[in-house]
């Protein structure tokens, strides 16, 4: 939105063949007006000061909101799916999407497992389709713990490493390299954060006083109980 709002966008048009049709024409009817199909495309035009909101957000803040939405909404994933009963050893994120315990529309990319991870610990294969995927991790990592990833710059995911440091038994970024301290990397790159049962249960109570606009049906605090009660392989 904010995007859209500081390169002043009037009209969007979208392919009618493309895989991410189906999710936009859900999205921007919420703040465009009628769509005209035209020749194979369909135009969206943007209703007046639907976006005025969005001016003064930055890009920085923008990353940093819609990062930090994503991994407080991981852990939420991962705490409802233990809250269930069900091994956290198996969670993988397929398996969250599977479940609805995040939405569908969230796949950003292409399913696959960098040459960095293959033959590690860390490795996910022979399964490629789940620990990472979509520029997303969650699930397994080694024997005993849980990471928890997304991908961005450093400066988008700094409130997260901030917030998670300390609960988090090692972090890296970016993936495989270990955080060092003074990082200020430029690129975008994979924040892997590695938790123990102690830590995960610490983050998830973390999310819970954070994020008071996650789902209030997700019950945190007794998910991040079952978490330390449960082995994670």
């Amino acid at each position: 939105m904010s995007f859209l709002a500081s390169h002043d966008v009037k009209t969007i048009v979208v392919c009618d063949h493309t895989r991410d049709s189906a999710s936009l024409r859900e999205l921007l009817p919420t703040f465009t007006l009628a769509p005209r199909e035209v020749g194979g495309v369909t135009l969206y035009r943007i209703a007046r000061g639907t976006l005025d909101s969005y001016r003064r957000v930055t890009g920085w803040e923008a990353e940093r909101r819609a990062d930090t939405t994503l991994f407080d909404s991981l852990l939420v994933a991962a705490s409802n799916y233990a809250s269930e009963g069900k091994d956290p050893g198996e969670l993988t994120l397929q398996r969250a999407l599977n479940l609805k315990l995040l939405p569908t529309d969230w796949r950003k990319g292409p399913s696959k497992v960098p040459e960095w991870l293959a033959g590690t610990a860390f490795d996910p294969t022979p399964s490629l389709d789940t620990r990472i995927a979509y520029d997303i991790w969650l699930g397994h990592a080694g024997n005993e713990y849980l990471g928890i990833g997304v991908t961005g710059t450093y400066e988008g995911l700094e409130p997260i490493i901030k917030n998670y440091n300390r609960d988090a038994f090692r972090v890296y970024f970016p993936a495989p390299e270990i955080l060092a301290a003074g990082t200020r990397d430029n690129g975008r790159g994979l924040l892997l954060m590695v938790f123990d049962r102690d830590g995960l249960a610490r983050a998830v109570t973390r999310a819970a006083a954070s994020s008071p606009e996650l789902p209030s049906q997700s019950p945190l605090q007794d998910a991040a109980l079952s978490y330390a009660e449960s082995p994670l392989r």
